[in-house]
């Protein structure tokens, strides 16, 4: 199908029968990020684990270099993950004949109709994970938005925030790392949080994705493991490229090329055929694919 973008190869055909074939079909996939925040978000976590490796091994100014050096291969690397991508769809894009010169021959249960639903499965799963983070993603920003226009119930976290900063440090001061309890140092990050979170909220400068940075970087944290996790297994149907490319393209096995009225003959298998989907032994579809060469001639 692909081979027919080329016009002059296409007018000299005289048709294509196709035996339990799963169609490839690539779309960009819609996630409700940017491209590019979703590009800066996969820089994170190996950005976070590369700095948070280097400071226990290493000086601040190795980790700055490092960490900047490393920036860069990533922002390198996305970007020929991006024309990789792009070759993709492209080597996806078919261009079948017309319908009344294309056959298509289905068994029921065929290996075809298990790749189908096997992809259409890991599509919806990598949707699922998108729809549910932005979701959540969209209420941390609605809450952030109404906390900018409602000035004294920000000002009273505000406060709240600067007492729990005190009370947390109170409790930290003069213990030892080994005798440090865990609880305090999460009660003052999120004292913190709350006192420069409010109070910047009270006179925001620059916009307020400076309060919502840090969910959005939760947000990457937890995301993309999964999606990462969820395109490998693709790899053992599809290969590598389709599934590195599922992250931001949406490849899908369809039982007909897209875009047009096709008509599909399903065929119940042999009875002397011992696997069902064995569906190039099955003389009834010889004899179908035989009669309608002979009717296209």
């Amino acid at each position: 199908m692909h081979a027919l973008l080329d016009d002059e190869l296409k007018s000299g055909l005289t048709g294509v029968a196709c035996l339990a074939t799963p169609f490839l079909s690539a779309r960009d996939r819609e996630t409700g990020w940017k491209t590019r925040d979703l590009l800066i978000g996969a820089m994170v976590v190996p950005l976070l684990a590369l700095v948070g490796f280097l400071e226990f091994n290493f000086s601040v100014l190795v980790v700055f270099a490092a960490t900047i050096l490393f920036a860069g291969a990533v922002f390198l690397a996305t970007k020929y993950w991006t024309a990789k991508i792009a070759m993709l769809k492209s080597a996806l894009q078919s261009s079948p004949p017309p319908a009344d010169r294309l056959l298509i021959i289905r068994s029921p249960a065929d290996e075809a109709s298990l790749l189908l639903a096997f992809s259409q499965f890991m599509s919806w799963l990598v949707v699922k994970v998108f729809a549910t983070q932005r979701r959540w993603y969209d209420w941390i920003e609605r809450a952030v938005r109404q906390a900018s226009k409602r000035k004294l119930p920000t000002a009273g976290a505000t406060l709240l925030g600067i007492a729990g900063t005190v009370w947390s440090l109170y409790l930290v001061t003069g213990k030892s790392p080994g005798n440090l309890p865990l609880w305090p140092l999460v009660a003052l990050g999120v004292s913190l949080f709350t006192f420069v979170g409010g109070a910047y909220l009270l006179r925001p400068v620059g916009g307020l994705s400076y309060v919502t940075g840090p969910f959005f970087v939760a947000a990457m944290i937890l995301v993309w493991p999964v999606i990462v996790l969820l395109s490998l297994i693709l790899v053992i149907p599809f290969g590598p490229a389709v599934a590195f490319g599922n992250i931001l393209l949406e490849v899908s096995a369809e039982s007909t090329p897209p875009n047009g009225p096709w008509m599909v003959h399903l065929v119940e298998p042999a009875k002397q055929i011992p696997l069902r989907h064995s569906v190039y032994d099955n003389p009834k579809v010889q004899d179908a694919v035989c009669k309608w060469v002979e009717g296209i001639r």
